[in-house]
């Protein structure tokens, strides 16, 4: 399904369940290989014990962790995300209904105002790490329905994650620069705010098909040359594409991207305005679909075991 620095992510089946259907994602990390890294076993272990904590249909559901190859294999089971991630998304054509950005972005949002609530940062949010995936059985529309398939969003790759209580972790430079904001790139204390940057970011690239920032060029830093006045004017260009897009997503996006960390919104009161103002592609303030305001429950993987 995908590489990632110290290993690969496998479609599995588990042969020991009785009609081996259920079909996963394995992550298979070289335990070697990461400790070359710097990166120790403890560290390794803290994704599968993050994901363990964590319940969430929109984060990716972690299922149980074992070793092979007698310890140098560590490898995750988790729930496997079958409809790509919003770096597809990015390109394609036609591009997605405001709406359906609308839906992807408020999931999102309630997504990382969980993990906040836990005091577990992403510190790695970018369009790769934002999977696709069918929802459970119960909210999906009936094959023959003319519309196009509902899909939902699911967080992924909590490799990054750190807990709020560690100033360590807070802060880290760990990430990718192209979505990271001032405060992690300046190694300043983060309470989740630079999630909310990193999101802001993706959603204006989907939105406008532009980058906020390429490649090594992020606030100045040491692998920079972009200045403050010169971010500030490409965040500016860049709301006024979202603008033409969609003059609302607009307004929520140009909250998440305000350069001063104290005066971002969180990630829950941007969760929130969503909330009350979900719409229709019209944009005229209309409520969304009952089975697309399902998908916003907090329980459903209990009610579809339920059913």
């Amino acid at each position: 399904l995908g590489r990632g620095a110290f290993g690969v992510v496998y479609r599995m089946r588990d042969r020991t369940e009785p009609t081996a259907q259920r079909v996963y994602a394995v992550k298979q990390v070289l335990v070697r290989q990461a400790a070359k890294a710097g990166v120790s076993m403890d560290d390794l272990l803290q994704e599968v014990e993050l994901l363990a904590q964590l319940s969430h249909p929109h984060i990716v559901r972690y299922f149980r962790h074992f070793f092979s190859a007698q310890g140098r294999l560590l490898n995750v089971a988790m729930e496997l995300a079958t409809e790509g991630s919003l770096a597809e998304q990015v390109q394609c054509e036609p591009a997605p209904a405001e709406s359906t950005l609308a839906r992807w972005l408020e999931e999102s949002l309630s997504a990382l105002a969980y993990m906040h609530g836990q005091r577990v940062l992403h510190r790695d949010i970018k369009p790769e790490n934002i999977l696709l995936s069918e929802p459970p059985a119960l909210l999906r529309r009936p094959r023959a329905a003319p519309q196009p398939p509902l899909l939902v969003v699911k967080l992924a790759d909590l490799g990054l994650s750190c807990v709020l209580t560690s100033s360590r972790g807070r802060q880290s430079k760990a990430g990718t620069d192209t979505y990271a904001s001032y405060e992690k790139l300046h190694g300043l204390n983060d309470d989740g705010r630079d999630d909310v940057w990193g999101l802001g970011c993706v959603f204006a690239e989907l939105l406008t098909r532009r980058r906020l920032l390429g490649g090594a060029q992020a606030w100045g830093g040491a692998l920079s040359l972009a200045s403050h006045a010169e971010v500030q004017e490409r965040t500016r260009r860049l709301l006024a594409a979202c603008a033409e897009r969609s003059p609302r997503l607009a307004q929520v996006v140009r909250r998440m991207l305000t350069a001063a960390a104290e005066a971002r919104p969180t990630s829950t009161e941007l969760w929130e305005h969503m909330r009350k103002e979900r719409y229709d592609d019209a944009g005229e303030g209309k409520k969304v679909s009952m089975e697309s305001c399902a998908c916003h429950m907090m329980g459903y993987y209990v009610a579809e075991s339920s059913v």
